[in-house]
């Protein structure tokens, strides 16, 4: 592809690579963004941050998917630089790639479903499973380009999670967030529930988690009753010790079949 990435740009790690001692140090000197900065995602954010210097031009990630669990939001604080970014591909198990950087090109499955310039003071968001890459542009003054790529906690987009599961379950890289992260939200993370394929099971479980979420007994789940069981059950202080746990409503998104 004649426009992805020259060269790799310089990445900082602080999430995983400083001693603790160094570590804490620079997370005293970050600030969440206004509009992240409950203290879940504040708390979150600043223990997944990374800091990335991109000097000269066309210098970028080559399109790659990253392992995490969570949306991404990426900050730029110097120059402007080109993102593309594609939803992962449907496959099979005898159909994977190699999803880190540049794999996806030589797959030949490289086919960007959206690009724009992320430009100085702007965000670029995307959820768990979207591949994406990078290619910076020329500064006027020849500067390094500085961007701080973090992780949010909530909310989390479990409606696209639902939408491309079987594709996302498949993914060498987040297909390890169905079981780690991901697999209590069809359940409301009502304990004793557990995958099954026989029938009488299912509807067992099924009336176990209404009987704890359905408030008014009509057979369904609403929004006030989610809340009140996240609220009472404890489910939110459990998870937020990690991930963080929120519904997002999001208008209707075509299904994986």
């Amino acid at each position: 592809d004649p426009l992805k990435p020259s060269s790799g740009p310089y990445v900082w790690h602080v999430k995983d690579e400083l001693p603790p001692s160094q570590k804490k140090l620079v997370q005293q000197r970050f600030e969440a963004p206004s509009f992240l900065s409950d203290p879940l995602n504040k708390a979150w954010m600043n223990r997944t941050f990374e800091i990335w210097f991109s000097p000269g031009t066309k210098t970028g990630a080559g399109a790659h998917n990253d392992g995490y669990c969570e949306s991404v939001v990426s900050f730029q604080l110097n120059g402007d630089k080109k993102w593309r970014k594609m939803m992962m591909p449907e496959m099979s198990f005898l159909d994977s790639f190699d999803e880190f950087d540049g794999g996806v090109y030589s797959a030949n499955k490289w086919d960007p479903d959206i690009g724009y310039v992320n430009s100085r003071s702007s965000a670029a968001i995307w959820p768990p499973g979207y591949l994406h890459e990078t290619n910076t542009l020329p500064t006027s003054d020849g500067s390094c380009q500085v961007s701080v790529t973090v992780q949010y906690a909530f909310p989390q987009p479990v409606q696209f999670i639902r939408a491309y599961l079987p594709r996302l379950s498949l993914s060498s890289e987040v297909g390890q967030c169905v079981a780690g992260s991901w697999n209590g939200y069809a359940s409301f993370f009502v304990p004793g529930i557990y995958p099954s394929a026989d029938t009488a099971s299912i509807r067992i479980q099924h009336e176990r988690v209404l009987e704890h979420l359905d408030a008014n007994h009509d057979g369904s789940i609403d929004v006030p009753e989610t809340i009140s069981w996240f609220e009472k059950s404890g489910v939110v202080d459990h998870q937020a010790e990690y991930y963080g746990t929120c519904l997002l409503y999001t208008s209707p998104s075509p299904r994986d079949s």
